[in-house]
């Protein structure tokens, strides 16, 4: 299982995810592909909110 949560006290960049305007779409699209999405365990449901991508 791959973890993608976000720990503060391993900041290499004082972004966050939602700050990174393309990268974020991206993520929750890959998240939201059922072969990507069982892989991953334990995310907020902010990564189930629509990414805008139009597949």
């Amino acid at each position: 299982m791959v973890s993608l949560s976000y720990a503060d006290d391993e900041r290499e960049n004082e972004r966050h995810r939602v700050d990174f305007e393309r990268l974020w779409p991206y993520a929750r699209d890959l998240y939201q592909r059922p072969a990507f999405r069982e892989t991953i365990e334990g995310l907020p449901a902010a990564w189930d909110s629509p990414h805008g991508r139009g597949r």
